[in-house]
């Protein structure tokens, strides 16, 4: 596993305590579905770091914006319309091999800018991110995104900004940020404001790791694997088309699973209390995180 190295895993008795109080916090909250998925609550558990708080934060906020935003978080079948027309405007990749440090490698190629649908893309996202993270083997696992701008025009720029909202607190308050670098790949002149505008929905601790690169410059092999990158970004890795194929592929597996989630979201009108509020229950205070 490539873990982060910084955050201490503690026994599996305590693990294993730790999903029974997850289970039986979520089967006081009525709004909230009942999970049965162990490995999925264990995976949730890893990723905030062990702190029962913020994955209690993180599970209610997952599952009541699957009911707030149905247009990005519902009808995710890997093979229906929307992913298909995905596949033609934006193209994602997984790299095959890991860092030296054991970071996963994402590629990301905008294109066909008129075809372009920001809540298809943003569908798309976070269907990757599951996918990603509901592997056991890539818990506590940081990311590093290499992004190629090439293609990228401000057709692209205005329809992001459309849906960067929605996209930003979903991210900040439903999934963790594991990103350890964010690579902007022939970036250009024209793309910095809409860079420094992105850069307000998100931490400033996630934005500090954004680099960009104009055209031709090769800094981003001081950092990352040559062997690691693929051959469309100037790396000796496989083609991004080869990568797309299996990443898409791996959605494809994943396919009962996005079923299976499709109504698991919360029920608002059993909810108990406001909207942002995360019911608490006695002892439920121990966290356990080192940054």
């Amino acid at each position: 596993m490539g873990s982060d190295d910084s955050v201490i895993v503690p026994p599996e008795e305590q693990i294993e305590s730790d999903l029974e109080h997850l289970k039986e916090w979520m089967s006081k909250q009525p709004h909230l579905p009942l999970i049965k998925d162990e490995e999925w609550l264990k995976t949730c558990l890893y990723n905030n770091k062990f702190s029962l708080e913020k994955t209690k934060s993180k599970l209610e906020n997952y599952y009541t914006f699957r009911s707030k935003y149905p247009h990005v978080l519902k009808n995710r079948d890997p093979t229906g319309p929307d992913m298909l027309k995905a596949r033609e405007f934006i193209k994602f990749g997984l790299g095959q091999k890991r860092l030296k440090d054991g970071s996963l490698v994402i590629f990301l190629k905008y294109c066909n800018p008129n075809a372009f649908d920001a809540n298809i893309y943003a569908k798309r996202v976070f269907m990757n991110y599951d996918m990603i993270v509901h592997d056991p083997s890539n818990r506590l696992t940081r990311l590093v995104s290499i992004i190629d701008l090439q293609d990228f025009s401000s057709v692209h720029a205005l329809k992001l900004m459309s849906v960067m909202g929605t996209i930003s607190e979903i991210m900040n308050l439903a999934y963790v940020s594991r990103t350890k670098a964010v690579h902007l790949l022939n970036f250009p002149s024209f793309a910095s404001p809409f860079l420094e505008a992105m850069k307000k929905f998100f931490p400033a601790k996630m934005t500090s790791r954004i680099r960009p690169h104009p055209p031709g410059d090769r800094t981003l092999f001081e950092t990352v694997d040559e062997d690691v990158v693929c051959s469309d970004f100037g790396g000796k890795g496989p083609t991004l088309a080869e990568l797309e194929d299996e990443m898409q592929k791996k959605l494809e597996k994943m396919r009962g699973w996005f079923e299976e989630e499709e109504n698991l979201c919360s029920n608002e009108s059993l909810r108990r209390k406001d909207f942002n509020q995360v019911e608490e229950m006695r002892g439920s205070f121990r966290k356990l995180e080192v940054d």
